[in-house]
């Protein structure tokens, strides 16, 4: 995956997530695309490439959203930066590493988002029932496991062929 690509797809994961996804929700709760697709790409695809979804995605969900400009894209780039440590540590992901890591991932990005926007937009800190972060890690999931499978067929159609290098 090249780094345009990379920042197209995240522009076109904020574009969803910020207008058709909340009219879909399921169980009362929509995923959060641009973090699940940052995190399998950290984990599958590389680093720069995550670095660019967390990047483009926050910063384009930010400005659709009327939140302080850069709370998101900060929030995604500790977590997608938190999912890189993590495959190098297993190497080569498993789908169901990469699921968990989205699952916890999920939480991770909710607790520090609502951290920043208390501290810096005034938000108040509501509790939020633990159903709700259980449905919304479970969907976030479940959209991941998905995205492995699109994301590493693509990259055996069209990801740079091996050489050898003389």
């Amino acid at each position: 995956m090249s780094l345009p690509i990379a920042a197209v797809g995240a522009l076109l994961a904020a574009l969803l997530e910020t207008s058709v996804l909340p009219e879909l929700t399921i169980g009362g709760v929509k995923p959060d695309l641009v973090l699940v697709l940052a995190v399998v790409v950290a984990m599958v695809v590389g680093f720069e490439d995550s670095m660019v979804w967390a990047v483009v995605g926050g910063l384009l969900i930010d400005a659709l959203s009327g939140r302080p400009l850069g709370a998101t894209a900060l929030v995604l780039l500790v977590v997608t930066g938190l999912a890189v440590l993590l495959a190098r540590f297993t190497g080569r992901p498993r789908i169901i590493t990469v699921g968990v890591a989205v699952f916890v991932s999920a939480w991770l990005f909710l607790a520090l988002l609502t951290a920043i926007l208390a501290a810096t937009a005034g938000v108040g800190l509501t509790p939020v029932p633990l159903s709700t972060f259980i449905a919304l890690a479970v969907l976030d999931t479940i959209v991941a496991i998905l995205a492995v499978i699109v994301i590493r067929a693509l990259l055996r159609r069209y990801g740079a062929t091996e050489r050898i290098d003389w």
